[in-house]
């Protein structure tokens, strides 16, 4: 209730992604955007709109995740998707834990921190 409260008083300002005049809330390290289009860019892209930095949102983060060796343009969203969901325990991906994702060869080797499971793909 009290989270209700204070954004009645919150500053508005224009969204840099719909040019609106709304609440805006951290997406990256640098910028921020309103609630609306946080959830519908989180949908298509794993990057900032503006500066493709990560985004740190735990509520619009899908996977939460650090390279090792690779950059953000290596991984898109649909290869995220593919390797999650071959991802043998779902309460990884489900609860957000923390995942290292770097190259071992050809190929793509996944860790979850919390667990300290490896998967290679």
């Amino acid at each position: 209730m009290f989270e209700w409260c204070t954004n009645i008083y919150k500053k508005k300002e224009e969204c840099s992604v719909c040019f609106e005049d709304r609440v805006l809330i951290n997406y990256c390290s640098h910028h921020k955007f309103c609630k609306q289009c946080c959830k519908e860019w989180s949908k298509k892209c794993v990057g900032c709109p503006t500066c493709r930095g990560k985004c740190v949102n735990k509520k619009y983060i899908v996977y939460d995740y650090d390279l090792k060796g690779l950059n953000d343009e290596e991984l898109n969203l649909d290869r995220l998707h593919i390797y999650f969901s071959f991802w043998h325990k779902k309460e990884c991906v489900k609860k957000k834990h923390k995942f290292v994702i770097s190259t071992k060869g050809h190929n793509i080797l996944i860790c979850c921190t919390d667990c300290n499971i490896e998967e290679l793909f």
